[in-house]
């Protein structure tokens, strides 16, 4: 359904009174910008998109299984996005209502417009108390009057003016509340007058709506009883895209040379006139009062000062987060960046066609969360960037961190040719402190994927250096972890247990610094360690870095230790529940996107799958890694080299080599969401007992 009416008469209000049941609320009046919609509906419901989607497409799978009613709210500026994502929505996800508020509707199938009229004022006819204090318009005007005003009523010297205001008005709630704001100091009578002549001189050009037009009569009205300086505060808060707090306010003002005492004179002004609404956590401009504030700063000079000022404040704010990367602050700048993503996402936009500098900064800024969550959103960003640039023949001109958050998505999407590329460009010059640290970080994660130890060990060297000099112990820390990770997997004679006490000396090191992400970084480093040695002790910290991934909000850390968790229950355990927890793993790096990690995993999965007696799917599965070790970079060398030998021959064994190639050359030829599809349907028979097992 779609709650349509004109601005100001109560769409929100309605609808939250509608979602007090439960459900999600996605705001879309701070989003500028149509590509932004689905991530803010993501970010409402909490769900997260696969890197290999669309992000539309993405959506829809990712709530497809989830109930309840969302709301878009404020859909008008973006109506055509809103639409798309409504009709995904009802299409994919039968356990959804959606429920919009605009003011024209979306124009989908199986959408049912309700009109939200205003409320009713006083009829010409109405002159008496009585009949005037009947009308919904009028006691409302009433109530807000009180509430400033407590003696105020309707007399007989008043009656015909208050009548006549909230016929003026048309009834529209908000009209109607900032009229009576200024009760105070105005007269009912001086009210109606004025308000007369304010018709007058907006009646032209303006929407042919004689709502809209008694709307934006009594803002303008209401705005220009305002102090001049006063004023100027109001439009420039009309480019927060949602709440503020009154620290921001002043920092804008000083980012545009304002003085700064005059700030919260200003707010308080604005505030007690109903031009600005306060909230537990600050300020918020209702949509209709934004739009207008937007309206007088224009489309040239004035608007792209504010911008520009708000995008420099962002950075600001964002500002030195990058430094954060693994040590004790990496959650808190995470959740820094997620808790402003509408600010972060405007300042981001308008960096990327004005200030490339700036909008490096923004994104250097944007890493800590972007480490932990793979968002599709921050990546796209600087794809966005970087393509831009290249159109304008501006290359020379991206910034480094935008390059690194481009190596991050290739190192997520399963390009890994891609994200050594950009982490080099990175490395060769230019780059701040952290921003080379995490470059080195991608360097040394690429070479150990394909199986270059050599170079694995000089980058995280690098990277530990690198980290030292820049102050960052958290990061430097995780260079040593890594280091110790590439004597694991390169040395066949290595002390596994001297590795895996070192490792659980980072862990201590780390907690006790409170750098919380590098601890169950380094619990899941000392379980790789001691995988062969002590399984059950290894099974027991990888347990500790999954709960300690989904503590901090590691999607990262809980995917990978997942998965060797699941490596372990398969060799030393019970291959029933090392499926299921094979295939909770598959799909976690399925809605990640993560198709990195996914491909990796799978070649564990194509040995459990073997052992199990499920020796079709193992095939075929088998096939579609070894192709995907082509096209990703990711290579299969060492122990996963002679174990996935050891299950070919396995399968040639109980096959055929004639059907075994034939069963490798169709999985070969699959597209990555059946080859997962494939192996999930297999592990769940697997789990299930539904096959029957080849011995252990």
């Amino acid at each position: 359904m779609t709650v349509v009416g004109v601005g100001g008469v109560g769409k929100t209000s309605l609808a939250l009174a509608l979602q007090r049941g439960g459900g999600w609320v996605a705001e879309l009046a701070a989003v500028d910008q149509g590509d932004a919609v689905v991530h803010r509906v993501a970010e409402a419901t909490g769900v997260h998109l696969r890197r290999d989607r669309s992000p539309i497409e993405a959506l829809g799978e990712a709530l497809a299984d989830s109930t309840g009613q969302l709301v878009l709210d404020n859909c008008e500026h973006l109506v055509e996005a809103a639409a798309q994502v409504a009709s995904v929505v009802l299409r994919q996800c039968p356990r959804i209502n959606v429920l919009a508020t605009s003011r024209v509707p979306l124009r989908i199938a199986g959408e049912a417009v309700f009109e939200l009229k205003p409320l009713a004022p006083p009829s010409l006819d109405d002159r008496e108390i009585a009949t005037v204090g009947h009308s919904p318009a009028v006691q409302l005007f009433v109530e807000r009057v009180r509430a400033r005003e407590p003696g105020f009523m309707i007399t007989a010297d008043n009656c015909t003016a208050v009548a006549e205001v909230c016929r003026r008005l048309d009834g529209v709630p908000l009209s109607v509340e900032l009229a009576a704001t200024r009760m105070h100091a105005v007269s009912p009578e001086a009210l109606a007058e004025r308000l007369q002549w304010r018709f007058r001189v907006l009646s032209g050009g303006r929407a042919t709506d004689p709502r809209h037009r008694s709307l934006h009569a009594v803002v303008d009205w209401s705005y220009a009883l305002l102090e001049p300086e006063v004023q100027v505060l109001f439009e420039a808060l009309s480019v927060f895209p949602g709440a503020f707090d009154l620290t921001a306010a002043e920092q804008l003002i000083a980012e545009l040379g304002g003085s700064l005492p005059d700030v919260v004179a200003g707010v308080a002004e604005l505030v007690d006139s109903s031009m600005l609404t306060s909230e537990r956590n600050g300020y918020r401009l209702l949509e209709t009062l934004r739009d207008f504030g937007r309206e007088r700063l224009g489309h040239g000079g004035a608007r792209d000062a504010v911008s520009g000022a708000h995008a420099r404040l962002v950075a600001s704010r964002l500002g030195g987060l990058a430094r954060h990367l693994w040590g004790s602050g990496h959650q808190s700048a995470a959740r820094l960046v997620t808790g402003s993503l509408d600010d972060v996402r405007q300042a981001v936009d308008w960096a990327r066609h004005h200030d490339l500098e700036l909008a490096g900064e923004l994104l250097a800024g944007c890493l800590p969360c972007l480490e932990l969550t793979m968002s599709t959103e921050i990546t796209g960003w600087a794809r966005d960037l970087i393509r831009d640039a290249e159109l304008t023949g501006e290359s020379a001109q991206v910034p480094r961190a935008a390059q690194l958050v481009a190596a991050c998505g290739a190192r997520f999407d399963g390009d890994l040719p891609a994200a050594h590329r950009w982490a080099e460009v990175v490395v060769a010059g230019g780059a701040t402190a952290a921003v080379e640290v995490h470059a080195e970080m991608i360097l040394a994660e690429v070479a150990m994927f394909q199986g270059n130890m050599e170079s694995a060990r000089r980058y995280c060297q690098a990277m530990r250096t690198a980290a030292a000099k820049a102050g960052m112990h958290g990061a430097a820390l995780l260079a040593e972890g890594c280091l110790l990770l590439v004597e694991e997997y390169a040395n066949p004679r290595r002390d596994s247990l001297e590795l895996a006490r070192a490792a659980s000396a980072l862990a201590d090191e780390a907690g006790a610094a409170n750098e919380d992400v590098v601890e169950f970084w380094a619990r899941y480093m000392t379980g790789e360690c001691l995988l062969d040695e002590d399984p059950a002790r290894a099974a027991a910290l990888l347990d500790e870095a999954i709960e300690g991934g989904r503590s901090t909000g590691d999607r990262y850390l809980e995917g990978v230790s997942m998965v060797s968790r699941a490596s372990i229950e398969a060799r030393v355990g019970d291959p029933r529940r090392a499926a299921a927890m094979f295939k909770a793993a598959s799909v976690h790096w399925q809605e990640a996107g993560n198709w990195t990690h996914q491909w990796v995993s799978l070649r564990s999965v194509c040995e459990l799958l073997a052992r199990a007696g499920a020796v079709v799917a193992a095939a075929r599965l088998l096939g579609a890694v070894v192709a995907a070790d082509g096209h990703t970079g990711t290579g299969v060398q060492g122990e996963d080299a002679v174990r996935l030998g050891l299950v070919k021959q396995e399968l040639v064994d109980r096959l055929g080599a004639v059907e075994v190639a034939r069963l490798m050359a169709l999985g070969a030829v699959m597209d990555r969401d059946t080859v997962v599809r494939a192996a999930v349907e297999a592990l769940t028979a697997v789990s299930e007992g539904s096959e029957g097992f080849s011995g252990g």
